[in-house]
């Protein structure tokens, strides 16, 4: 299994939509990145992580860590094996047990943040989903496969709303190849 090691860079937040933020997951050298939508309470939860906040210890989960001796576990990791519908096909790995876990990919790497575990995509997902960091600081570079296809469908809708019909466009393309691709 040919994989690339990941790391949290940042996250940034969609310009009118406070309620959703891509997390910036890096290559080591800082050339590729993957971006993971992120929902509201999901950025609440990352701001705690990163700005440590006073009562982090006692929050769940890393209670929950702590508690099923995450401490101890040395040979775990998070895995992005696959891509399909506009979500990544996240597990959490136990090399010691041999195990695999499905896990939302923003849980992943809540996870990993907070466990301080290594992260890692598998090469057909960086080569499918990844995109050359943004250098210029105006923000980060995503494809439009990446996005959840309900919120396409939302996005679809705006774009209509506003008359921006090449966006408009662009969505219902994207869409309709979805729709088109066996599940």
């Amino acid at each position: 299994m040919n994989v690339v090691p990941l790391q949290l860079k940042g996250i940034s937040q969609f310009i009118g939509n406070d309620d959703l933020a891509l997390l910036e997951l890096v290559t080591d050298d800082g050339l590729k990145q993957l971006a993971v939508v992120c929902e509201g309470t999901m950025i609440r939860q990352f701001g705690m992580r990163l700005s440590d906040v006073p009562i982090r210890h006692k929050l769940l989960p890393e209670v929950l860590w702590t508690a099923l001796g995450g401490e101890k576990k040395e040979k775990m990791s998070v895995l992005f094996a696959d891509f399909h519908e506009g979500e990544y096909i996240v597990f959490l790995c136990d090399e010691e047990l041999d195990k695999r876990w499905p896990i939302r990919a923003s849980d992943a790497v809540l996870l990993a943040t907070l466990a301080k575990l290594p992260m890692a995509a598998e090469q057909r997902v960086m080569e499918r989903c990844a995109a050359p960091v943004d250098t210029s600081g105006k923000g980060v570079v995503m494809p439009m496969a990446l996005l959840p296809t309900e919120l396409l469908r939302k996005e679809l809708e705006k774009a209509i709303a506003r008359e921006d019909y090449e966006k408009a466009s662009h969505l219902r393309d994207e869409l309709k190849k979805r729709d088109s691709q066996p599940s």
